[in-house]
């Protein structure tokens, strides 16, 4: 465990613990949602300090890193590919074919956790859009981390 001192004078632990049942806030701008992504992606001194417990877990994290880190920088380099060549049909296409399978995929785990097709619906387009702010952000934090975490 790390100790660390906030700006009050309270003191607080960090650590890793693999059996922690937490929830997020859901940000009330885009502003406080590229906020958060930034500090989910700067916890490299917590996966440092914890590899020996979370080594157990790189399958799941290296298929993380390829939907999270790689698959977005692919699309876009692929679509923009196809638009500087004038395949606007073949973009047109694969978009609609990407959000297809988003939509399924949403609409599956949403009906199973019993969300409304309506609220399911809505969240798809920006879901769709808020991954390549991961991305993006995923990126800028392992290219230049943070050197404080709070």
């Amino acid at each position: 465990m790390q100790a660390l001192i906030n700006d009050e004078g309270k003191h607080y632990s960090l650590g890793y613990a693999p059996n922690a049942i937490a929830f997020t806030e859901e940000p009330k701008s885009f502003k406080e949602f590229v906020n958060q992504v930034d500090r989910w992606f700067s916890i490299g001194s917590v996966i440092t300090k914890n590899f020996r417990e979370i080594r157990r877990s790189l399958k799941v994290l290296t298929a993380w890193f390829l939907v999270e880190a790689v698959m977005p920088g692919v699309w876009l380099g692929f679509m923009g590919w196809l638009l500087y060549t004038s395949n606007f049909l073949t973009a047109g296409l694969l978009t609609l074919i990407d959000l297809a399978i988003l939509a399924i995929i949403s609409m599956y785990l949403g009906i199973r956790r019993n969300y409304g097709v309506r609220t399911i619906l809505k969240g798809i387009g920006w879901f769709w859009i808020y991954r390549f702010v991961n991305f993006a952000q995923f990126w800028r934090r392992l290219l230049k981390p943070k050197k404080k975490w709070f």
